[in-house]
């Protein structure tokens, strides 16, 4: 298996980021009840300001090169998602913005302030190059795409400008002026031409923002090993008296072969294509480099407002602050995990959840036609008592109004012979057949078919093998529903499968699947207290609704304990 794209060490970055984030709602909270009259609170826009900061931190990348380069196949390669439209034709005027989603989205924006269109991803291409936007005859300012990788996750940011050096003067211009948003920038060159006069005077342009350059020479399957030291060399010296050599860094690469092999899952074929170095020495400046930055000016920001502030907590915050800082010097760059990876385990819906719901929803379609014109069906209803209450109001959420006054009279006329008979015993007054006897019963009918469900679900989990991949989502009230199940003595011979391998491995996708969804909800947090609520991802919209349903189940299912 090929190494996650996202190492331990990118998720402990963003691990402090929320962290700085904890202590910065602190000191909010302690200076809003000090400063509870009228008086402006001090500091208050600077902790705005470094919720903004928190918020909005990604490493932009700006990928740029000739048309025919191979530059989108290098950014599919990267990702590890053939999405990106390629091609042997420049590019228009259209700057590409390749951001974190899920599910897929392509949003274009206009010129002019018009208003942004969403389209499927495979019309992107209609709009976005040459054959089918010539000129950028559409007027398409930016294309801002969005994909569900895990380096996008993390806070890479890849913007594909227009190709340089081409017939289209536009398109150099368009490149350049995206130059001061980037932090730093990708020049994909080849080996079938190396270092083309326009590829040089654009880089002369880069070196002189001072920005990082990863110069990138593609198609490197197309010459021999010893042509390809040549050619690198070439490059080092031509591009000696032009960019510092502290910041180039220079790769061999064949995107098409990086891109099979993420694919396919080849991690030496990964190796061989240079594409999984150019990753690993992404990841290496982005932690080693930039973000040791960001950390250090943030931690010395908010240790300035914790001086200011005057609070007792001032002490602690400071010895948190030291702590967290110190843990990030020493342990940022060499951070590990100590799992292996878990394939896609994203919180979806509960497989239990699910299928129980559609299994009581089609039982109900039914029976509450019975309910509504049927006299013995009432009668039959009231007779054992109903439903239980969680399954009762799945019924009056499918049911008109008309049709549950017909369907529940019945059963109002028991549950109030049953107070009668209560009352009159509580009272004093005597006892009666129905007196004590509850209202609800403890399970109902929709009970037995949910039961019947859950067991069927039970079988096809723990008969589909170890594999994290095929391990659904699973709720946790059914987690303790199923560790209850497998730990019913009579299992081993209604099921002779090994139990304790698949439920440990159902229990690892679930801790996996959780710490993500952990991350989206402590994301949504930071992007809404920084004010930055258009950058939230579809994931981390949801994150609260699928956090109480992967803690409590679907409302409709009611799972017993």
């Amino acid at each position: 298996m090929i190494p996650d794209h996202s190492p331990a060490a990118l998720r402990e970055y963003e691990q402090t980021k929320f962290e700085l984030a904890e202590i910065l709602r602190v000191i909010a909270g302690g200076r809003a009840a000090a400063h509870a009259s009228a008086q402006p609170q001090v500091g208050k826009d600077e902790i705005a300001d470094l919720m903004t900061r928190l918020a909005e931190d990604r490493f932009v990348l700006l990928v740029a090169g000739r048309f025919s380069r191979g530059k989108t196949s290098l950014m599919n390669a990267i990702l590890g998602l053939d999405r990106l439209p390629t091609g042997i034709l420049p590019l228009t005027s259209v700057i590409t913005s390749v951001t974190y989603g899920n599910p897929e989205r392509v949003r274009l924006e206009p010129e002019r302030g018009g208003l942004p269109i969403d389209i499927p991803m495979e019309a992107l291409a209609d709009h976005i190059t040459e054959r089918g936007n010539p000129g950028n005859a559409r007027r398409i300012r930016v294309a801002r795409v969005a994909l569900p990788a895990e380096i996008l996750r993390r806070g890479f940011h890849f913007v594909d400008s227009p190709g340089l050096g081409s017939a289209i003067r536009e398109n150099t211009r368009t490149t350049e002026s995206f130059f001061p948003e980037a932090d730093a920038v990708i020049v994909v060159s080849g080996f079938d031409g190396p270092l083309t006069d326009d590829e040089v005077r654009a880089l002369r342009a880069f070196a002189e923002t001072g920005k990082p350059i990863f110069l990138v020479l593609n198609k490197q399957d197309l010459v021999p090993p010893a042509e390809r030291a040549e050619v690198l060399a070439f490059a080092r010296e031509r591009l000696g008296q032009i960019v510092a050599s502290e910041r180039l860094r220079i790769f061999s690469t064949s995107a098409r072969d990086g891109l099979a092999a993420t694919l396919a899952g080849d991690a030496a074929a990964l190796a061989a294509s240079g594409v999984g170095a150019l990753r690993t020495e992404l990841i290496r400046f982005l932690l080693e480099e930039k973000q040791r930055l960001v950390i250090t000016g943030l931690c010395a920001r908010i240790s300035s407002l914790i001086d200011s502030d005057g609070s007792t907590d001032a002490g602690a915050l400071q010895a948190r602050l030291a702590s967290l800082l110190g843990l990030w010097h020493r342990g940022a760059d060499v951070a590990q995990s100590s799992s292996p990876p878990i394939r896609d385990a994203r919180v979806e819906e509960c497989l239990f959840c699910a299928r129980v719901h559609n299994a009581l929803y089609d039982f109900l379609r039914k029976h509450q036609h019975q309910l509504a014109t049927d006299p013995e069906a009432r009668a039959s209803l009231a007779a054992a008592r109903g439903f239980c209450e969680p399954h009762l109001r799945l019924y009056a959420s499918m049911a008109a109004d008309r049709d549950i006054c017909l369907a529940l009279s019945p059963l109002m006329k028991r549950a109030a012979c049953a107070l009668a008979a209560a009352g009159a015993e509580t009272a004093g007054y005597g006892s009666s057949p129905g007196a004590g006897a509850p209202v609800f019963p403890p399970s109902c009918e929709l009970c037995s078919v949910q039961r019947i469900v859950e067991l069927r679900v039970a079988r096809q989990v723990l008969t589909n093998g170890p594999a994290a991949a095929v391990l659904p989502t699973v709720c946790l009230p059914h987690i303790r529903w199923l560790t209850a199940y497998l730990s019913d003595a009579s299992f081993a011979t209604r099921a002779p499968i090994p139990s304790r391998e698949l439920l440990g491995a159902l229990l690892c996708r679930q801790a996996a699947a959780a710490e993500r969804l952990a991350e989206d909800m402590q994301r949504h947090a930071l992007k809404r207290d920084g004010i930055r609520r258009n950058l939230l991802t579809e994931e981390e919209e949801r994150a609260s609704q699928r956090a109480l349903a992967f803690l409590a189940g679907a409302r409709q299912v009611h799972v017993g304990r």
